[in-house]
């Protein structure tokens, strides 16, 4: 959202860093060149993209990163049997739901481990922690692949 853009911007500014943010869709066309990013940084985004667009924007990851570096990802997840789903979760869809609008989507580990692998990436390292509220919270690092 462009608040938050705002707001990264002015603490930048006060840190004195040279830092360049954009406001787009991140699972659509986006403002960079192919290959231009050395690390992706993704801190609870993924699960806030639902539906087609989580393949997209893992495209997108894959595209803009360089042959050899590193995705790295902190995203809800939820391994439980529906007993202990977070209000508003569908087990159905595995979102949750606000009124009528899915809001966030909360995949197992493995099926998003499986998301990350099948845009591309060979996952390094993958654990999953609980919060002090017993949410579950995902940590990946993958490699885009060296080109041979």
């Amino acid at each position: 959202a462009a608040e938050a853009i705002d707001w990264a911007r002015d603490e930048a500014n006060k840190r004195g860093s040279s830092v360049r943010f954009t406001v787009s869709d991140a699972s659509g066309t986006m403002p960079y060149a192919n290959e231009s990013f050395h690390l992706i940084m993704d801190n609870h985004a993924l699960h806030c993209i639902i539906g087609k667009d989580r393949a997209g924007y893992l495209q997108n990851i894959y595209k803009y990163l360089k042959p050899g570096t590193h995705y790295i990802v902190s995203t809800m997840s939820y391994e439980g049997d529906g007993n202990d789903a977070p209000p508003g979760f569908d087990p159905h869809s595995r979102c949750i739901v606000r009124g009528k609008v899915a809001t966030r989507y909360l995949g197992t580990a493995k099926s998003i481990l499986t998301e990350i692998a099948s845009a591309g990436f060979s996952i390094l390292h993958n654990r999953v922690e609980r919060d002090n509220e017993g949410n579950a919270e995902l940590f990946v690092i993958a490699q885009k692949p060296h080109i041979n």
